[in-house]
């Protein structure tokens, strides 16, 4: 269950068969109803997923699951696949927004910090890192799904 929640997901199916319900007289149309329907409660999960994504609770909750289950061979894996992945995501960023971010993540530097080093302003040093966040927000929300999509989010969170 990816919702880790008994009362979400059944919020979730009276949610998904509610836009069913409204959404009838396309369903005359379709020619596989079980795709239809799969695609359309995968799509919904998915959107739903990204929006608590953004809540704190919801965050905390992630990161405790993925704490039970780091000596699991699957999971080490699935982070090995989040890290990939976010390598690649970082390598698309423009070069000053990946110097930014790294900067930042990896050696641990303040914004002021940052921009005494590369001789910028601290106003700026947050549009890149801001900028950065988002490209790979996009690139992570293009490339992964479902579960891998959720443990990038919880690589970036840790």
């Amino acid at each position: 269950m990816l919702t880790k929640s008994a009362e979400m997901a059944e919020d979730m199916v009276q949610e998904i068969f509610l836009k069913l319900w409204l959404n009838r007289a396309a369903l005359a149309e379709v020619n596989n109803i079980r795709s239809y329907i799969f695609i359309h409660a995968r799509n919904h999960i998915f959107n739903e997923l990204r929006k608590k994504a953004d809540k704190q609770a919801f965050t905390d909750e992630l990161l405790d699951y993925f704490a039970e289950v780091r000596d699991t061979p699957e999971n080490a894996l699935l982070q090995k696949e989040s890290r990939q992945l976010l390598q690649q995501a970082i390598l698309q960023l423009p070069a000053q927004q990946q110097l930014v971010y790294r900067m930042s993540r990896d050696e641990n530097l303040t914004q002021e910090e940052i921009a005494a080093r590369l001789g910028i302003s601290r106003h700026t040093v947050r549009n890149h890192m801001a900028q950065a966040l988002q490209n790979i927000k996009h690139f992570l929300e293009t490339n992964a799904n479902g579960l891998l999509l959720l443990s990038c989010i919880a690589e970036l969170l840790s």
